[in-house]
């Protein structure tokens, strides 16, 4: 079941592929382990769909069309990325959930593709990035991918799954190394970004690990871990009893090519109607694939880290987060994730007691609590009352809900309406909710491509492009501008994005400061995301500061 809703959620098309997949979860009413590892292979396949689409190309057999290619990708995601599902289990499940969708016919070509990679990945690094698999310990016996060395661009959407398009503009802009440094940032999930709320950091951090050495620690994880593993493992053993009875009672065709010598596709070309379907392949070893010996686990349960982020009130947490949401802290409002660059746009706005101030794309709320705690009175702004009620559930558990005043926007598109609405892109809105009010201080912290937090959210990486930006930049340009005008005289805006693209930031901001001679620069931030161990931040970002006559 959890294979086949992953191979419904990333056939869908959805942009927003993981909120799709917990719509799915909660449609079918998976329970807790099965929602969370539907969503680890949805966001692995999202988070290295280039590495997947290089090597499916070089396994796959004949020109596969595009749902037997989706299977591929979610069985190789979980071969390569994903260690403590057990190779019998993820081709046994893969194989059942391709009998279920795309019907019997299709399960040999899937199982003996699926085997093959199990029998040629190596365990460890080559030393060779033409053959090694980043952020698993894998790597390959030919070479799969371009040289960086000549193809840098290449290289990065094969092996860290960024696209060439966004890689080549990083590199333009920062230079060769740095974009290196963020796409091998950007290839694994963040750590989170803790901040304390009402007290001191190390305050939080004492009682966040009295807490996780109460319930039991690692030990605890780890035994809901091996409990969850033999359950997959009886579940395939299961699955392969049945599919090898099956194979025995089935017709064998010839493989339309050995399996020793997989050739090269265009994995782009699924549309081509003249391609040939794959044809069926040796059944005879339908349910054993051959396990190499497992290299160093990547998904441990390490014990509970607090690390100091660089921002005062922010921890930076990895190893067993998953109790943290859990207790009381967060429960009770002393603790949110929120990043640092994030933290500071809100702080940039220097809001003061008893000030107006107005949050004009307010959710889910993070920055309107930041303004709110300053004792100014804050009126929060967002499209679509199923955003403006989680933001009210974040106002609530921080206490500072009586602080804010919620105002819906109208959208000016009907097909923004609903809670299914792309985050990036929610389209033009009608203010009058908000009369002719003006503020003593405006955020605007706006839709943006988040490319400086890519980590956090994967699948923005392959929205990326030229017509999306070109939506963007004109969304953002209203944004600002509607910003501006509620500005008192002497007032002050804060624009902010969770982007590094100039075209979103520097650049909007001078256009706008050409185009008003009556407002100037006061500051600008911009942060690229770094790691734990650098102290964060964990977001990247841009943040300026501009001020009305």
């Amino acid at each position: 079941m959890v294979r086949q809703l992953a191979w419904e959620v990333l056939r869908s098309g959805s942009v927003t592929p993981l909120r799709e997949a917990d719509f799915a979860a909660r449609e079918v009413g998976l329970d807790g382990r099965d929602r969370a590892l539907l969503r680890a292979i949805v966001g692995s396949e999202v988070r290295h769909r280039g590495t997947l689409r290089v090597l499916v190309a070089a396994f796959a057999r004949g020109n596969p069309k595009p749902g037997l290619r989706t299977h591929l990708h979610v069985g190789f995601a979980q071969l390569l990325y994903m260690d403590r599902i057990p190779a019998r289990a993820a081709v046994s499940e893969q194989v059942d959930a391709t009998r279920r969708t795309l019907g019997a016919s299709k399960t040999t070509y899937v199982n003996a593709i699926l085997r093959t990679l199990i029998r040629d990945r190596k365990p460890g690094h080559s030393g060779d990035p033409r053959r090694d698999i980043v952020g698993a310990d894998w790597h390959f016996e030919r070479p799969l991918f371009h040289d960086p060395e000549e193809h840098p661009a290449l290289w990065a959407e094969d092996a860290l799954s960024i696209p060439a398009n966004l890689f080549k503009r990083w590199h333009k802009r920062l230079g060769l190394e740095t974009a290196m440094e963020l796409g091998r940032l950007f290839h694994e999930a963040p750590d989170l970004s803790l901040r304390a709320v009402g007290v001191e950091r190390d305050a939080l951090r004492t009682e966040l690990l009295a807490a996780f050495a109460e319930s039991g620690g690692v030990a605890a994880m780890e035994a809901a871990a091996a409990e969850a593993a033999a359950a997959d493992g009886a579940k395939a053993a299961a699955r392969a009893a049945e599919a090898a009875k099956a194979a025995q009672e089935a017709p064998v065709e010839a493989p339309a090519q050995p399996a020793e010598t997989p050739i090269q596709v265009n994995h782009d070309a699924a549309a081509d109607p003249s391609s040939t379907e794959p044809q069926p392949v040796d059944t005879s070893e339908l349910a054993t694939p051959t396990e190499e010996p497992k290299p160093r686990r990547r998904e441990r349960f390490d014990p509970l880290e607090l690390l100091d982020g660089r921002h005062p009130s922010v921890l930076l947490a990895r190893g067993a987060v998953a109790g943290l949401f859990e207790g009381e802290a967060f429960t009770a409002g002393r603790m949110t994730v929120q990043g640092e660059t994030a933290l500071r746009a809100a702080e940039l706005l220097e809001a003061q007691p008893g000030e107006d101030v107005l949050d004009l794309c307010a959710a889910p709320g993070g920055k309107t609590a930041v303004l709110a705690a300053t004792g100014a009175k804050v009126v929060a702004v967002d499209v679509s009352a199923p955003k403006l009620l989680r933001l009210s559930e974040t106002l609530a558990r921080l206490g500072v809900a009586d602080a804010v005043e919620l105002v819906e926007a109208r959208p000016l598109k009907a097909d923004v309406v609903d809670d299914e609405t792309p985050e990036f892109a929610p389209g033009p809105a009608d203010y009058a909710g908000l009369g002719t009010r003006d503020f003593d201080a405006v955020l605007v912290d706006a839709p943006c491509s988040n490319t400086g937090v890519l980590g956090a959210r994967p699948g923005a990486r392959w929205r990326f492009g030229p017509a999306n930006q070109k939506a963007l930049i004109e969304l953002q340009w209203e944004l600002l501008r509607e910003g501006a005008k509620r500005v008192r005289p002497g007032g002050r805006l804060v624009w902010s994005t969770c982007s590094i693209e100039s075209d979103e930031n520097q650049q909007l901001v001078r256009r706008f400061l050409t185009e008003h001679a009556d407002w100037t620069l006061e500051t600008e931030l911009e942060s690229l995301p770094a790691s734990t161990e650098a102290g964060g931040p964990i977001d990247g970002g841009y943040a300026a500061r501009l001020r009305r006559s």
